[in-house]
């Protein structure tokens, strides 16, 4: 009996061409600036020095001297917090793999290591926003006087996924013009990521000061989530509003309010709901930088996520270039209608799918550390990277390697930095 196609077929060799085609963004920028600015450190903890507050000796008199004072410093207590991953090879694909040749398409070790790496990345990259238990920010000044809706700016996905772990879910309210606890353990109704808002009980932001947003920071909900928020590093949203700055009190009424950062609305007036960007908006923010820190003191990146960076292209209305380029051979043209780079007073733009939507960060690279206590690797203690998988005491045909890094984020001047919240998305 003759063979049939389809038989034929079956005994035919497969050719692979080309890579395998990754199909998820992998776009880290801030995790990647991140790692350039590493601190390496030992021992139970890090203590950072910061300055705090000027010497009060100081005063014009009739000639007795003041009363002398001091230069105040505090320290920042900074510990490790541990990132993960974890994978896993059966002993046939990692012997296929070891042999190589034509035939082998890509080995599983690598693809597994690589990706994870990536994964690992992302999920690093995340954290740098919005690790730890501060969310984000509302920019509204109202009194609603009954539960309502929120415009939020920051991790709308963290707080969808408290709500719906259930737990009664909780956050606390910080005004960030004093550092101040507006409300504690408010129930958090419900979350519309589309619409970008969140569902309070009864909350009244009516006397925030003109131009501050309010940070909601996570106090309460299912124990499992609230476990796995405090295992996470702090990231830019909390070192620049979380009332407590690793072990420093900065709130206004108790504390040292010179550690305490600007985190402000676009709308200055009235409700201060949230309005289109404005370059004024930007001159603004630059302004209020200097005001607290001073004018040697510039951010050296503004970063917002891509459809904010569309939205400035826009306001600033990038004239359409044309740029005619002689092909060889011929005369064919190339129009470009778009810039390669964006900038404000020469600090460029850059767009980060991990920053929240219709918000704006002035970044100081120089006030930001990552400490670390263990750079992230796949090599153990004891030299191996794979091992044996024993399960129940018997050993698997299965091998297993494990990536561990510890590392923490901090800000060493809050001020030197801003967040521009209450923008359109």
């Amino acid at each position: 009996m003759a063979a049939s196609f389809s038989s034929l077929g079956d005994m035919l060799e497969e050719d692979y061409l080309g890579v395998i085609e990754d199909q998820l963004n992998e776009d880290v920028f801030m995790w990647e600036r991140m790692e350039k600015a590493t601190w390496t450190r030992e021992g139970s903890h890090a203590i950072v020095p910061l300055k705090v507050a000027r010497n009060s000796g100081v005063a014009f008199t009739g000639g007795a001297f003041p009363t002398a004072g001091a230069q105040q410093v505090k320290r920042m207590v900074i510990n490790s917090k541990k990132l993960y991953g974890s994978i896993q090879i059966p002993g046939d694909i990692m012997a296929a793999a070891d042999k190589g040749g034509t035939h082998a398409y890509v080995s599983a070790v690598e693809l597994e290591m690589d990706g994870i790496r990536d994964d690992i990345a992302r999920k690093a990259n995340t954290a740098v926003f919005s690790g730890g238990p501060c969310a984000g920010f509302i920019n509204e000044h109202k009194n609603p006087g009954a539960a309502a809706d929120w415009q939020f700016r920051g991790d709308i996905d963290k707080l969808a996924a408290l709500v719906a772990a259930g737990g009664a879910p909780t956050v606390s309210v910080i005004r960030l013009d004093t550092y101040a606890t507006l409300s504690a353990a408010l129930a958090v109704n419900s979350v519309n990521v589309n619409a970008l808002t969140v569902n309070l009980d009864t909350l009244n932001t009516s006397a925030v000061g003109t131009g501050f947003a309010c940070a909601l920071v996570i106090d309460g909900g299912d124990a499992t989530f609230l476990a796995n928020l405090a295992l996470e590093p702090t990231g830019i949203y909390g070192n620049l509003a979380l009332p407590t700055h690793f072990s420093i009190d900065r709130t206004t009424a108790t504390g040292f309010p010179t550690v305490q950062s600007s985190i402000v609305t676009a709308k200055q007036t009235g409700d201060h709901a949230a309005q289109d960007l404005t370059v004024a908006n930007i001159a603004a923010a630059l302004s209020t930088i200097v005001r607290k820190a001073g004018s040697k003191v510039r951010p050296n990146v503004i970063v917002c996520s891509p459809e904010q960076l569309n939205k400035y292209q826009a306001v600033v209305q990038v004239q359409l270039r044309t740029n005619l380029e002689n092909k060889k051979g011929g005369a064919a043209k190339q129009l470009d209608g778009g810039p390669l780079s964006v900038s404000y007073a020469e600090i460029p733009l850059v767009g980060d799918i991990g920053c929240g939507l219709g918000m704006m960060i002035f970044y100081n690279e120089d006030s930001w550390k990552k400490v670390e206590l263990k750079a992230g690797t796949f090599k153990q203690p004891d030299g191996l990277t794979f091992r044996q998988v024993i399960s129940g005491g018997v050993a698997q045909d299965e091998w297993a390697a494990y990536y561990s890094a510890y590392w923490d984020i901090i800000c060493k001047r809050p001020n030197a930095n801003l967040i521009l919240v209450g923008l359109t998305p």
